[in-house]
């Protein structure tokens, strides 16, 4: 587990470092700063939670929180990373339970001159589950992988801070090994992130 983290991180710190030296090479003509530092809420309302395709029951919500580096290397084109961790509850079992994922994150923008920026994001990465242990087990769980869809909207209320919101369709999938849910796991929920933006 352990070994895919530190690849993922040094993959996603070798493509900000070098976006962040691209976009300050160049001759950026927007108003706003081209490298971004983000963080905010993570909710989560809805979906379901199945084990080797059977569904066990409704997800409940997600709280939880991110952060984040975005650099905008073309007027429309951004690559970043992201670090989110949400704690959940799952139908019968009352514990919260944790996903912590570790995310490569491109996003495409309308190319519109205000002080709003309007984009759609594909966040993809590996995800670490944590969950509480459970009518008397314990689980063991393995690293799997996350995906996600959606539109964003960055508001700038001056030149190097503004609000972000976006709404989206997460997909994680993992697989756990005890008596209680042994096998493949996929969690799918609606989720929107509330963040602050600051620019550097």
């Amino acid at each position: 587990m352990l070994k895919h983290v530190q690849w993922l991180l040094c993959a996603v710190a070798l493509v900000v470092i070098g976006s962040a030296t691209q976009a300050q090479a160049r001759d950026y003509d927007d108003r706003y700063d081209s490298t971004r530092l983000y963080g905010g809420l993570w909710l989560g309302f809805g979906g379901d939670i199945e084990v080797e395709g059977y569904d066990v029951g409704d997800l409940g919500k997600t709280i939880g929180g991110q952060v984040g580096v975005d650099v905008k290397v073309l007027r429309i084109l951004s690559l970043g990373g992201e670090v989110r961790i949400g704690g959940f509850d799952v139908g019968r079992f009352d514990e919260r339970n944790r996903l912590i994922d570790l995310n490569f994150k491109p996003r495409i923008y309308l190319p519109i001159n205000a002080p709003v920026e309007i984009y759609g994001a594909v966040p993809v990465g590996i995800t670490i589950p944590r969950f509480s242990d459970t009518e008397g087990g314990s689980l063991d769980e393995n690293v799997g992988w996350n995906i996600g869809v959606g539109p964003g909207i960055n508001v700038w209320l001056t030149n190097n801070f503004g609000l972000n919101v976006e709404p989206m369709w997460l997909f994680h999938h993992f697989s756990t090994d005890s008596r209680i849910a042994n096998g493949d796991i996929t969690v799918k929920q609606f989720a929107i992130f509330i963040n602050a933006l600051i620019g550097l």
